[in-house]
């Protein structure tokens, strides 16, 4: 029974913040949380964690249109993504 008060109270205070918060806070403050949880993810030794939680954060940093300009150099993971961009920059 606590443990679902607490989950109503969160739920609530989440509410409450949303509805008064300026949308460029949140974005920045999700943004501050998501960048937290990324580095401490990489900064684990295990490696199932960075193929889980970093992809969902992408995913979120999409959603909520927080994506970082990252230079073509540094996309390695993503062949197509440095062709494409080399393509823009000639």
């Amino acid at each position: 029974m606590r443990e679902i008060m607490q989950r109503m109270a969160l739920v609530s205070l989440v509410k409450a913040i949303t509805a008064a918060a300026d949308p460029v806070i949140l974005k920045q403050f999700l943004d501050s949380i998501l960048t937290f949880v990324e580095d401490y993810v990489k900064g684990t030794k295990s490696q199932i964690d960075d193929s889980l939680i970093l992809p969902i954060c992408d995913a979120a940093r999409i959603a909520f249109g927080l994506v970082d300009y990252v230079p073509p150099e540094e996309v390695v993971s993503f062949g197509h993504v440095v062709e494409q961009a080399e393509k823009v920059e000639k």
